[in-house]
């Protein structure tokens, strides 16, 4: 198998890949002074006036407040509860946060890696703005409608009804109803204690992480109702691109909705702007340096990597073991069985390269794991999707009734299982990842993934030229 002269060229002296190499260089560059510029400092200032965003409660229980104040996101410990979107005069000092090292208290880190600058202690109330603006009013209708969504999956599973009880079995309604949440808005806050520390234990943590399946499913449906709707390209375009700024206002700016939403953005800003048909691979570069540069912190952050780096090692991953016109002569000679064996192959590579991709931020956030909790997320991954759209659906009235109970028993099926799995499982040391080895692990599987694109190409050459062959 040789490489062409004209593949190399096209790889290594392209423009565009050398300024793509170029502005993800100063990107990184600006990320490092960034990071080593960050120190916690106290700024004392009498008269403050915020917005809270959402309000949220601590492992501890206690109240606090996402709050806007001078267009940077801040948290907020309130001795009164405060009016979600309404403009509150408050009197106390602000604690901006720095960058912790490994020896100390990570809160930091972790409330940078979210966009949150600090945090306003308060003295004291001043004024509350009776006046709800257009600004409140958005706010307030995101607030509400999380409230609707929490109060429809705890009346369906948690309801005075017969059905309900039945279906939970050993889980009780708790867990049942905040797994919906979690998969639908994210966050694992409505689960109970022992269920936190099973998704814990087990790695499992991030399936109840809003991921790019709901931006891709909101976009899709509204895709499909514009176009019935006969408006132009460029008006659907827009009316896709105002549906996911809501999504991202409903269940917040988690790093993979952020990551879904610009590289959806972008690439259909270059289809339709500019005609070119954008790769995966370069949509997801170009959404992580715009998020890097409004937040350099995300680079911190254990969410930002793992949504990249599965997207990145599914991005580069061949389309399946072989290539399509292999894949339709094939089906046809060996039928049905065959293309379900295909379908369940490449789902299984699939998930097999986005869980390799991973494995060493995972092992750096928890160097202990268990096999059984790695061969468990493998097998749950591609039943979450399905889970996912089944909540989503549940939401329309009347149908989703219906949907819902099918969900239900489903969802305590998984909860039951996770829970038995959590008591027998046994954890041991496997370690973490050194710098090098990272680089070294990483470097593999991209030279493996781009050997299997030039082995699929070959393939691919070698069966249309048998086939002219045939034909002559």
């Amino acid at each position: 198998m040789k490489l062409s002269r004209s593949f190399l060229i096209k790889l290594f002296v392209n423009p565009a890949n050398w300024f793509l190499i170029f502005i993800i260089t100063l990107t990184l560059l600006n990320c490092w002074l960034v990071l080593e510029s960050s120190t916690a400092k106290s700024i004392r200032d009498s008269r403050l006036i915020i917005r809270p965003l959402a309000a949220h409660k601590s492992d501890f229980g206690q109240l606090k407040y996402s709050v806007l104040y001078q267009r940077s996101v801040w948290e907020l410990s309130s001795p009164k509860a405060l009016l979600i979107g309404q403009p509150v005069m408050v009197q106390g000092s602000l604690l901006t946060y720095g960058l912790q090292d490994t020896s100390e208290d990570k809160f930091a880190n972790y409330a940078l890696s979210l966009g949150v600058v600090g945090e306003i202690k308060v003295e004291s109330i001043v004024a509350i703005d009776s006046n709800c603006d257009w600004i409140c009013l958005i706010i307030k209708q995101f607030d509400q409608t999380q409230y609707n969504i929490g109060r429809i999956y705890q009346q369906s599973y948690c309801g005075n009804k017969w059905i309900p009880q039945f279906l939970t079995l050993e889980n009780d309604c708790q867990n049942v109803y905040g797994l919906s949440v979690g998969l639908v808005l994210g966050g694992s806050g409505e689960f109970t204690k022992n269920m936190k520390q099973n998704f814990r234990s087990l790695g499992l943590s991030h399936l109840v992480a809003v991921s790019g399946f709901q931006v891709i499913l909101v976009a899709t449906i509204v895709e499909s109702l514009l176009k019935r709707s006969g408006i132009g390209r460029r008006a659907q375009v827009v009316g896709i691109v105002l549906f996911v700024f809501c999504l991202i206002g409903l269940v917040g700016p988690q790093p993979p909705v952020l990551r879904s939403s610009l590289s959806l953005i972008i690439s259909l800003i270059c289809l339709t702007g500019f005609g070119r048909q954008l790769s995966l691979t370069r949509s997801l570069i170009y959404s992580a340096i715009v998020m890097l540069v409004l937040n350099p912190f995300y680079i911190i952050s254990i969410s930002f990597l793992l949504s990249f780096a599965a997207s990145f090692g599914l991005s580069i991953l061949p389309s399946g073991i072989n290539n399509e016109r292999i894949i339709h002569v094939k089906n046809q000679a060996k039928g049905f069985w065959h293309q379900i064996w295909t379908a369940l192959r490449e789902l299984g590579v699939s998930t097999g390269s986005a869980f390799a991709f991973t494995l060493p931020i995972i092992l750096g956030l928890n160097p202990t794991n268990s096999l059984i909790g790695i061969v468990l997320n493998i097998l749950i991954i591609p039943i979450i999707p399905i889970l996912t759209g089944l909540n989503i659906l549940g939401l329309i009235p009347v149908l989703g009734e219906f949907l819902l109970i099918v969900t239900n028993l489903a969802q305590s099926l998984l909860l039951l299982l996770i829970q038995e799995i959590a008591k027998i499982a046994p954890s041991f040391y496997i370690g973490q990842f050194e710098f090098w080895e990272i680089g070294i692990f990483y470097m593999i599987l991209v030279l493996v993934s781009f050997w299997t694109r030039l082995w699929q190409k070959y393939n691919s050459d070698l069966v249309v030229r048998s086939s002219k062959y045939i034909l002559k």
